[in-house]
């Protein structure tokens, strides 16, 4: 008998449908983005739902086809918070638990406001908006549940997925499913897509969930999931990751110039 599918997730809400009945039939563990991304190179973990970034960091990896984490559009949860006018930054705070967000922001920060900031990484999640504000930066970008709970106050808040659709006309990949060499890819592909199947169809059941543990309304839970998030690969966000892989090159986000490999396709 095959040991269980090792796979690691974030612990977002956002991830939530796509490992929805996991637990009972694989190993799952769960940790901010850039740790799984370290976790997959090294083999602790077989499939990742990781920052799309990681793709092109070198390792031979094959994206689990039809699954993701995109929006076109407003996604809610990776935002940027500004003391003043977003056309005037001078010193972003980013959190470096998400290299995929941080890309985005920089290609948006560049080819949108056409602007040349500091970058500085701190931990945005625990200090806050006030707190990473109090710290030099004029503005902070928020990730995942954090960005969620984020009280903006009056400063501006920059949809990142929402500028992103404006710059480009295409949706964006946060995350995708990547596994890495050696591991049974029908029998990954057929378990994360009955994941996503049964996750889509207990939105509502999420959302309670995801209230209960506190810090998000049941409504903003259910209206984020079924509203903004969307978890298909498909031909539009396959145009979106080729526009990323693009901008990235040009930035020198990435390195790498891989093909995108998907599997059966």
């Amino acid at each position: 008998m095959a040991d269980p599918l090792k796979i690691g997730a974030v612990p977002y809400v956002n991830a939530r449908p796509l490992v929805f009945g996991l637990e009972d039939k694989a190993t799952v563990t769960y940790a901010v983005p850039a740790k799984l991304a370290g976790m997959l190179r090294t083999g602790e973990v077989d499939v990742a739902l990781v920052p799309f970034v990681e793709y092109f960091s070198g390792t031979p990896y094959t994206i689990i086809p039809d699954i993701a984490i995109a929006s076109h559009g407003q996604i809610k949860s990776v935002l940027l918070i500004c003391e003043a006018d977003p056309y005037d930054l001078k010193k972003i705070a980013v959190d470096a638990d998400s290299r995929s967000s941080t890309a985005l922001l920089k290609i948006i920060v560049a080819d949108h406001f056409r602007l040349k900031p500091e970058y500085v990484e701190m931990d945005v999640a625990k200090l806050g908006v006030q707190g990473a504000l109090g710290k030099g930066a004029d503005s902070v970008m928020m990730i995942g549940d954090p960005a969620l709970q984020a009280d903006p106050g009056a400063h501006f808040v920059v949809d990142l997925g929402e500028e992103w659709t404006i710059l480009t006309n295409s949706s964006f990949v946060y995350a995708a499913w990547l596994a890495r060499d050696g591991v049974d890819l029908d029998a990954a592909t057929a378990l994360l897509a009955e994941a996503k199947e049964q996750g889509k169809a207990h939105l509502t059941t999420i959302a309670q969930e995801a209230a209960a543990s506190g810090g998000l309304s049941e409504t903003a839970v259910s209206e984020y999931l079924h509203k903004y998030v969307q978890y298909d690969l498909s031909k539009k966000e396959r145009q979106g990751i080729d526009f990323f892989k693009k901008f990235a090159l040009k930035h020198h986000l990435i390195e790498n110039d891989e093909d995108i490999r998907i599997h059966g396709q």
